[in-house]
């Protein structure tokens, strides 16, 4: 179904434990990720339950000398995966908890950096009425609030038509923002499991990450909800 759509990168994240690579399974497979382990190599965990079969399962953590443990999959930049429109990014997420006051945590991005605040991220609230938002931070972007659901699957979706994006949350149409002076993130890799800047990296499952060089429809959105959820293992 998402194959159908022609995403331009389509990390399904069904890779095997002991790879390094996150194979693109779009048509063309040009953008792998590198899957970048903690210094034990624990996670992320590869191999987990999740739509279609497989999922990734990313923990950070501080190991027991203090020292912060992260763990993400990069794709180096191109201009495909960063337009300014149009555009969609896609992903099912599962979230294991929540941060603390001040640990956001982000899914999926290609964030620039706060100091030039390119780019676009999925983004997960702290505490105890954590939210999904989505994020362009460079075009002042931030919608959504749908509360997030702990160890259950939610199917995130930012449609950009170059002038107005709009964020679902499992189909469902949860704010829309102008969008025509959001700036592309120009330089930065796109990530999963982090927001692609050294920060908020995530706590739980991800999988079927798609990006789209085109505005996917309502009805495509809500199509691929339906159809991942009677495929989870």
């Amino acid at each position: 179904t998402v194959l159908a759509d022609g995403p331009v990168a389509y990390y399904r994240l069904e890779d095997p434990t002991g790879t390094g690579t996150a194979i693109d399974s779009s048509t063309s497979g040009t953008y792998p990720g590198t899957i970048t382990f903690d210094d034990y190599a624990a996670w992320p965990k590869l191999e987990q339950p999740g739509v279609g079969s497989n999922s990734v399962s990313f923990h950070p953590y501080t190991d027991g000398g203090g020292f912060a443990q992260k763990s993400y999959i990069s794709v180096p930049y191109t201009t495909d995966l960063n337009q300014p429109g149009p555009f969609t990014a896609e992903a099912w997420v599962r979230p294991l908890s929540a941060g603390a006051a001040g640990d956001w945590r982000s899914p999926v991005g290609n964030f620039g950096g706060w100091g030039d605040a390119s780019g676009w991220f999925f983004y997960q609230s702290p505490g105890p009425d954590s939210t999904w938002i989505w994020v362009q931070k460079g075009g002042g972007i931030w919608v959504g609030g749908v509360p997030i659901r702990k160890n259950q699957w939610d199917h995130l979706v930012a449609s950009s038509d170059g002038t107005t994006v709009t964020f679902y949350v499992n189909g469902v149409n949860s704010g829309s923002a102008e969008a025509s002076t959001a700036a592309p993130n120009s330089g930065t890799a796109f990530c999963i499991g982090q927001r692609a800047d050294s920060y908020g990296y995530f706590d739980g499952n991800v999988d079927e990450v798609a990006i789209y060089t085109n505005a996917l429809s309502v009805a495509q959105i809500q199509l691929h909800y339906q159809v991942g959820l009677t495929n989870f293992y």
